[in-house]
């Protein structure tokens, strides 16, 4: 959801958290987190007018009803 704080979720439970935006805001911000012993949530906000790859995935694109108990594969 565009506009979202998820990186205050790490603040209300004592660690810290950042917003980005741009490359040189996320290196910064992965180098302070690398280097800290906290919980950490880092929202990385993504351009959502940007291209993207196609992707597949089997578990996002499958037309399984998931509502259904499935038998477990052995």
């Amino acid at each position: 959801m565009p506009g979202a704080k998820y990186e205050l979720l790490a603040v209300a439970f004592g660690g810290k958290g950042r917003s980005v935006s741009t490359t040189q805001e996320l290196e910064s911000a992965l180098t302070e987190m690398l280097s800290d012993n906290n919980l950490w949530v880092l929202n990385v906000l993504i351009d959502s007018s940007a291209s993207m790859k196609a992707a597949k995935f089997g578990w996002l694109t499958s037309s399984k009803d998931i509502s259904k108990p499935q038998e477990p594969k052995l």
